[in-house]
């Protein structure tokens, strides 16, 4: 169960969001924290057709960058 946390979204909720959008597979995904206090989640995602791609989710928002 991902519970929003003070900070924003979980990154269970951000990788539910990118598949959500994409309904691909996902591949990999982690917290990355930036030089600005900010946290990304970067999600890579492999498409039906065998694409690779990589999203950006802002932690605090949920929204893609």
């Amino acid at each position: 169960n991902a519970q929003k946390n003070n900070d924003g979204i979980s990154l269970d909720q951000a990788i539910a969001k990118a598949r959500k959008s994409n309904k691909d597979k996902v591949l990999s995904a982690e917290t990355i924290h930036k030089e600005d206090g900010r946290k990304i989640y970067r999600i890579k995602i492999l498409t039906k057709d065998g694409r690779v791609k990589r999203t950006r989710i802002d932690a605090r928002t949920g929204k893609k960058l």
